[in-house]
């Protein structure tokens, strides 16, 4: 899986591209999230290219007349080899057309913080040997920044027992 997502920026809009080669090239395009606004996101779960890859992100609205942008991107790519860092847990079977659930577990350790985002995705299949015709889904994992907390006097009053 290749994720590549715009975290922040101070423009109005974005588009990211994703292709292959050296050089951004419209020919050797492979994928494209260009949406309304700045806020980018494009996720290709079984990428059907590799080698030297390139990411672009093109400005189409500046947030003022001439200026510059700043943008910060996240991308990055998960491989299919089984993780230790998460488990996935659901019935063993289910009859056909009735909703279940799954729960994603993850232990991403004590030293996962608010600057970093983590990628992931699991297959639901009908067979060990079907493991992905039900569903391919991905999961972003974002810490958020811990706020300083707000220190308070608090008073209580006394209650008064016969």
């Amino acid at each position: 899986m290749m994720v590549v997502e715009i975290l922040e920026t101070t423009s109005a809009d974005l588009d990211v591209y994703v292709g292959v080669g050296n050089l951004p090239y419209s020919a050797l395009q492979k994928a494209a999230s260009a949406e309304e606004g700045p806020m980018e996101y494009l996720n290709i779960i079984q990428p059907n290219f590799g080698g030297t890859c390139w990411i672009m992100v093109q400005n189409w609205q500046a947030s003022t007349a001439g200026g510059t942008d700043s943008v910060k991107l996240a991308y990055g790519f998960v491989s299919k080899a089984t993780s230790t860092n998460y488990t996935v847990t659901g019935p063993t079977s289910v009859p056909a057309l009735n909703p279940f659930d799954v729960t994603v577990s993850w232990d991403l350790g004590s030293t996962f913080d608010s600057k970093e985002v983590w990628y992931g995705w699991f297959s639901i299949g009908t067979s060990a040997t079907k493991k992905d015709d039900v569903g391919k889904i991905n999961f972003n994992l974002y810490k958020a920044a811990g706020e300083e907390p707000e220190l308070k006097s608090i008073y209580l009053p006394m209650i008064n027992r016969p």
